[in-house]
């Protein structure tokens, strides 16, 4: 069945909303479900960096540093700016320095394409 654009957007907006919860929320574990179904079939930007989130946080998912930076690092190989200033402000947090300059560049040239 072909996915039509109602559908992306739908998709869409219930990731925009599960984001939002994080940290705030309880969040089901059809949503985890979901977003990791995203991340990991679609390799949806924004859905890695929250399923990297729900490994930090161990609350959705089991708490795992290193796998929440491979799906860092997954969501920074094409992330659009917004998403990469909030990937770089989580590898400030988990003093993974020597990425953030990257992942600030690559938001820097996501802007300019549109400036």
């Amino acid at each position: 069945m072909k996915k039509t654009l109602d559908d992306e957007l739908r998709e869409a907006i219930r990731l925009f909303r599960i984001e939002k919860k994080l940290g705030k929320e309880k969040i089901t574990q059809e949503e985890v479900d979901f977003v990791k179904e995203l991340a990991d079939t679609k390799k949806y930007p924004r859905a890695e960096y929250v399923v990297a989130v729900m490994y930090l946080n161990g609350k959705e998912l089991p708490k795992n540093k290193d796998t929440a930076i491979e799906y860092l690092d997954r969501s920074s190989e094409h992330a659009s700016y917004d998403i990469q200033i909030k990937i770089a402000y989580v590898y400030h947090v988990l003093g993974e320095y020597k990425k953030i300059k990257k992942a600030l560049q690559l938001a820097l040239n996501d802007c300019n394409q549109w400036f």
